[in-house]
């Protein structure tokens, strides 16, 4: 298998991630209420349902709203006020009904996500300045495998000594060095 280089695979593979996640975490969020509104629509018995979370709550209309929502976010200051608003509103035959949420809590696989995608890209990196370290060429420690070594035969010697026995100022040269390095001095 070919292995890919450079840092051009891992700008692909990051870019591949953020698409997944941005897909995984994608959210369609309803349109946003004032609380005079929330209060005509209740008045001409428009609502639906209701589910009152910490501090805000999820509208379901029977027809749309001002701008062609059926799902609304209202934003209220505490729960007991405006419980008592509703209740005032809430008749037995009921035009609407409303619950309180179960608070919401991430699973916990979740926890996990960020800080294993934070060892992953250390780790990538890791292996990317690594490799950048080592160099390019035959110089990498898991190399060993790939030599260049070549056998010799018989045909492939160009030279002979008989082409060289006749270089008189050359063998001069090399008893000199030999006499050099019998007597440094």
């Amino acid at each position: 298998m070919k292995h890919f280089k450079g840092l051009t695979f891992y700008i692909i593979l990051l870019i591949i991630i953020l698409f997944i996640l941005s897909i995984l975490w994608s959210d369609t969020s309803p349109g946003v209420m004032k609380y005079s509104d929330l209060l005509y629509q209740l008045e001409s018995k428009n609502v639906e349902n209701i589910v009152i979370n910490n501090s805000y709550a999820d509208i379901k209309l029977y027809s749309p709203g001002p701008d062609g929502n059926l799902e609304y976010i209202v934003n209220f200051g505490s729960i007991e006020n405006f419980s008592t608003m509703l209740d005032g509103y809430y008749t037995p035959e009921g035009a609407f009904s409303y619950f309180y949420a179960p608070e919401k809590t991430a699973p916990w696989w979740l926890s996990l996500i960020s800080p294993l995608i934070l060892i992953v890209l250390f780790v990538l990196f890791w292996v990317f300045f690594m490799q950048q370290a080592q160099g390019g060429g035959g110089n990498k420690v898991m190399s060993f495998g790939k030599s260049r070594a070549r056998l010799m035969s018989d045909e492939d010697k160009k030279k002979t000594f008989d082409d060289v026995a006749g270089a008189e100022e050359e063998k001069e040269e090399l008893e000199e060095i030999v006499e050099f390095l019998k007597q440094p001095s």
